[in-house]
Order: C-alpha cells, then sequence, then structure tokens
C-alpha cells in the first residue's frame, strides 16, 4: 500500500565493491575455508585474491639496459 501524499524515496543502488573490499572478502573466505578444514581450497582462495590485487598494481617500469652500445 503505497500513500499518494507520501511517495517513496527511489532506492540508491548499492555502491561498487572496491578492490580492497574483494580482495579482503578473498581473504576471509580462505581464513574461513582453513578453519573448515579445506587447506587446498583455502590456498586457492587465498591465491585468487593475491592475484587480483597483483593485477591491479601498475605495470612496472622498463629496465634499463645495461649491454654496451654496439660496435661501428
Amino acid at each position: 500500500m503505497s500513500d499518494p501524499q507520501h511517495p517513496a524515496a527511489p532506492v540508491a543502488d548499492p555502491p561498487a565493491p572496491t578492490l580492497e573490499g574483494v580482495v579482503a572478502a578473498l581473504r576471509r573466505l580462505a581464513i574461513t575455508a582453513l578453519d573448515a578444514g579445506h587447506p587446498m581450497a583455502a590456498a586457492q582462495i587465498a591465491g585468487t585474491a593475491d592475484r587480483v590485487e597483483a593485477e591491479a598494481w601498475p605495470p612496472l617500469p622498463a629496465r634499463p639496459d645495461y649491454r654496451a652500445p654496439p660496435r661501428r
């Protein structure tokens, strides 16, 4: 039942999860799996958290070239 004098406020979408939140949730899940006696699942989940975090890092700068210049 809606009240015509007091319309319902629009429901806002929940905020998008942050990278930190997703990684933290994966790590909590890994700890839960380990506590439940599933070490392999815990290792896979923790590895996924590490990969997700590492893929978000900016690329490394190019390595310097220490070779001697070519002779002419």
